[in-house]
């Protein structure tokens, strides 16, 4: 049997794109509006879209958590505008504590100074806190020498401290060595033994 091809054809029509007609932050903001608005998308003028002002609510947890507010929480919301199809933008902002960083330990089996594990660190005590600093500091450890592993973990999040401890864990690899062993016995004459 033959078959039919049918096409069918929807109509749509657009209707008006809503356009961001202003920004507000809401609550105690402990940075300039500006550097805010700096680290959002949606501004005015700029389409709007609600995936992108989750987006932008994501890119401004993590300023303040860059920025000695870990603890902070950010609600997101629209309301459509008086005049026109505009939409304005609410950020309501909860900085909570500002935590700074207290003392650093290392720990691990570790060749290399710990003066120069320190000296790689983004952050210092008595530094703000922040999440990119930490892992900079990683990477820079990492790059100090042959490490197998690196690690830097924060002590005190968990429990909301205002005053954060830094944790360095790394393990180096070990240079190749052999160690070699022979022996006797009146079983089994000569017996060696390879260690790596």
């Amino acid at each position: 049997s033959e078959g039919y091809a049918i096409d069918v054809t929807i109509p749509i029509e657009a209707g008006p794109q809503t356009i961001v007609s202003a920004v507000k932050f809401e609550g105690d903001i402990p940075f300039d509006e500006k550097k805010l608005l700096k680290e959002i998308k949606l501004k005015g003028e700029k389409p709007f879209n609600e995936p992108g002002l989750v987006e932008d609510k994501d890119r401004l947890i993590r300023y303040f958590a860059d920025n000695g507010y870990p603890y902070a929480s950010i609600e997101a919301s629209w309301t459509p505008a008086m005049h026109g199809d505009g939409a304005i933008i609410i950020f309501s902002v909860f900085p909570d504590d500002l935590v700074t960083i207290g003392n650093t330990l290392i720990v691990g089996d570790v060749l290399t100074s710990q003066k120069a594990i320190k000296s790689a660190m983004r952050l210092r005590e008595g530094d703000v806190f922040s999440y990119r600093k930490i892992i900079e500091s990683q990477l820079n450890i990492r790059r100090l020498g042959p490490f197998s592993s690196v690690s830097v973990t924060s002590i005190g999040l968990e429990d909301h401290a205002k005053v954060i401890h830094l944790r360095i864990k790394v393990e180096e690899q070990r240079p190749f060595k052999i160690d070699m062993g022979l022996n006797y016995s009146t079983d089994e004459n000569f017996t060696g033994s390879l260690a790596f």
